[in-house]
């Protein structure tokens, strides 16, 4: 569903993934909460990425609060600058949680301001 976002190595892991239905689904979350391309393009990554370095077998990925996962996140944001950690974290979180599938709307923060009526 997502293959012209991969491309390369990554495309063939992508499609050969056993991972690949349970990405395809947070990702297609993130794009009906209409989150831009670009950060669907990092999570999408991040996520193939993750799925890979813990478990290249395929078979079920660690709990959300074991030591490898807080290690493995660790190690990749060391060096990273600030926004660049918080994707990186966000994405193992919604990987780890599938927080995207059952999130109802944006956060608070994101949504229109409503103004009065005369505006």
């Amino acid at each position: 569903m997502f293959s012209n976002w991969f491309s390369g190595d990554d495309l063939e892991r992508y499609r050969t993934s056993p991972h690949k239905g349970r990405i395809d689904g947070i990702a297609s979350s993130l794009l009906r909460l209409r989150y831009a391309n670009e950060v669907i393009r990092q999570h999408l990554h991040e996520w193939l990425r993750f799925s890979f370095s813990l478990n290249p077998e395929g078979a079920q990925l660690p709990d959300p609060h074991a030591e490898i996962v807080r290690r493995y996140v660790d190690q990749r944001v060391a060096g990273c600058s600030a926004s660049r950690s918080r994707v990186l974290r966000a994405s193992v979180r919604m990987r780890q949680t599938n927080k995207a599938a059952f999130a109802g709307a944006l956060p608070a923060r994101l949504l229109p301001r409503r103004g009065s009526a005369r505006f």
